[in-house]
C-alpha cells in the first residue's frame, strides 16, 4: 500500500471512531432521562467522552499535514505522534469507559430507577458496544503506514545508491580511450622502434 494511501486509510477510521464517540456522547447527553436530569455517573461518562473525543482530534491533526506532502522524515515524526496518542485513547476508553466498575455502576442505576433511567442505560451501553470495532479498527490500520513508510525509506536508499554509483561510473574515463590518449604518434609500436614500411 502506497504511504499516502495508507495515511488517508488511519484518518478515515480515526473519524469512524470519533463518529462512534459523539454517538456515544448524544446518548450520555441528550437521551438523559428529562424528568430527573443530572446525575453523576452522566457527568462521568460526557467529560470522559469529550476528553477522547479531543484526543482522535489530536491524533488527525498530527497526520493531516503529512498526509498529502509525504516526506519520510516528517511522516515518521507524524506517526509517532500519532501512535503515542492512539495508545492513550486505547487504555483510556478501556480503562475509564469500559472497566467492570462502571459498568456495573450503570447496571446498578437500571434496577434501582428503572423507566426512564434503564433506557438509558441501555442506550448508553449499545453506543459503547459500537466503539470496540472501530477502535481495533484504528490501531490495525496504523501497522501499514509504517510498513509503508519503511518500503518508501528502502526504495529512497536504492535510488540513492543507484544515483551514487551512476555518478561515480560517470566519473570514470572509458580506459580504452584513455590508453589510446596516452599512446605517441603513428610511428610509434610496442618495441620503442619507429615502423617500417613494406613496398
Amino acid at each position: 500500500m502506497a504511504l499516502e494511501q495508507a495515511l488517508l486509510a488511519l484518518d478515515e477510521c480515526l473519524a469512524q471512531f470519533e463518529q462512534a464517540l459523539d454517538n456515544l456522547l448524544w446518548a450520555v447527553v441528550e437521551a438523559q432521562p428529562t424528568s430527573m436530569r443530572g446525575h453523576a455517573l452522566i457527568d462521568y461518562y460526557e467529560g470522559a467522552t469529550i476528553e477522547l473525543i479531543g484526543l482522535v482530534k489530536e491524533a488527525r491533526a498530527a497526520i493531516a499535514p503529512v498526509a498529502a506532502l509525504v516526506v519520510a522524515e516528517r511522516v515518521g515524526r507524524a506517526l509517532t505522534n500519532c501512535q503515542d496518542v492512539m495508545q492513550q485513547i486505547v487504555a483510556r476508553f478501556y480503562t475509564e469507559l469500559r472497566d467492570c466498575e462502571r459498568n456495573e455502576a450503570l447496571n446498578g442505576l437500571a434496577r434501582q430507577r428503572g423507566g426512564e433511567w434503564a433506557r438509558w442505560v441501555h442506550g448508553v451501553q449499545d453506543a459503547l458496544n459500537g466503539c470496540p470495532q472501530p477502535l481495533y479498527a484504528m490501531v490495525q490500520t496504523l501497522t501499514p503506514c509504517w510498513l509503508a513508510l519503511i518500503d518508501q525509506v528502502a526504495r529512497l536508499s536504492v535510488d540513492v545508491r543507484i544515483q551514487s554509483a551512476d555518478v561515480a561510473i560517470q566519473g570514470i574515463p572509458n580506459r580504452a580511450e584513455s590508453v589510446q590518449k596516452d599512446l605517441p604518434g603513428e610511428g610509434y609500436v610496442a618495441s620503442g622502434r619507429s615502423k617500417t614500411s613494406i613496398s
